[in-house]
């Protein structure tokens, strides 16, 4: 498990109710603190993707009331090349680039790590994300 993160995301929307004769607007209020020394966010529903910088990314559920680390994604060579600077989670893929990685010998190409998340019954444990 990572150590405490240091971040501020309000990540909640009070739906809006609309009446003929008078219309309410979303209210959002604090619902949690994630803390990181984060360089990257993108939320996709309950999961919170972290990044940051060639330490990796994290990815977080929202269950109940309570915001805990799923996952850990980890560039495949462990070279320094910036994984976990940009990110991006959509459902069940979630993208993790590495901006100055080598590329066939070009250096500072840089590339994107997709992860998809493998759902495996209950009975084998949690939903695990795999490159």
């Amino acid at each position: 498990m990572r150590p405490a993160y240091r971040f501020t995301l309000p990540v909640c929307l009070l739906a809006s109710t609309f009446t003929a004769a008078h219309a309410q607007f979303p209210t959002w209020f604090q619902q949690a603190e994630l803390a990181s020394t984060i360089g990257a966010v993108s939320i996709s529903g309950n999961e919170a993707l972290f990044g940051e910088d060639d330490l990796g990314a994290y990815v977080f559920a929202k269950n109940g009331g309570e915001w805990t680390q799923q996952a850990e994604l980890t560039e495949p060579n462990g070279s320094a090349d910036g994984f976990g600077t940009s990110v991006a989670i959509s459902g069940n893929i979630a993208a993790v680039g590495a901006p100055v990685k080598t590329v066939n010998g070009n250096r500072l190409q840089g590339a994107v790590y997709i992860f998809v998340k493998k759902i495996i019954p209950l009975t084998q444990g949690c939903p695990r994300w795999e490159d």
